[in-house]
């Protein structure tokens, strides 16, 4: 049995779409998509529920972006880079471990 999904997506400059899609072997396809993008998430759905009649077993649900993929690489002699305001006291103490590294 396959089960298909109706995916609210956003796409460039805050306009929202829908996508019905399907997972065949693990893999996710675009069976079809919306020819016009929305101003919120709200209509996307409400059009997506009006072509739930044809796929009546399909659900609505909010994709959420997939994040790129970063690779990272220890490089050795190299100082960390502390991050966070100067106020915070967990940076002050990140700094006073690299200046006693640096000694």
């Amino acid at each position: 049995m396959k089960f298909y999904f109706f995916e609210i997506v956003e796409c460039a400059y805050d306009r929202y779409s829908w996508l019905l899609v399907t997972y065949r072997r693990g893999r996710r396809r675009v069976v079809a998509r919306s020819n016009r993008d929305f101003g919120s998430p709200r209509r996307a759905a409400k059009s997506a529920r009006a072509l739930q009649k044809a796929v009546a077993s399909a659900r609505i649900v909010h994709a959420f972006p997939t994040p790129p993929k970063y690779t990272f690489k220890v490089v050795r002699d190299v100082l960390s880079l502390p991050v966070g305001s100067p106020d915070d006291d967990a940076a002050a103490d990140r700094q006073a471990v690299v200046d006693a590294a640096r000694s």
